[in-house]
């Protein structure tokens, strides 16, 4: 989930009731390009494949 800003509502309703454990991996101070995204995800995937 990407935020602007803390809202827990909105963090309370977008995931599972049942989620545990919700931690934040890195916090960035400017959005990434839709292609930086694309990329992040895509080695995601593989590392998960491997």
């Amino acid at each position: 989930m990407l935020c602007a800003s803390k809202n827990d509502a909105v963090v309370k309703f977008t995931l599972p009731e049942n989620n545990q454990t919700i931690v934040a991996s890195k916090y960035q101070l400017y959005l990434p390009t839709e292609q930086q995204l694309i990329d992040e995800i895509n080695k995601e995937i593989k590392n998960r494949n491997e």
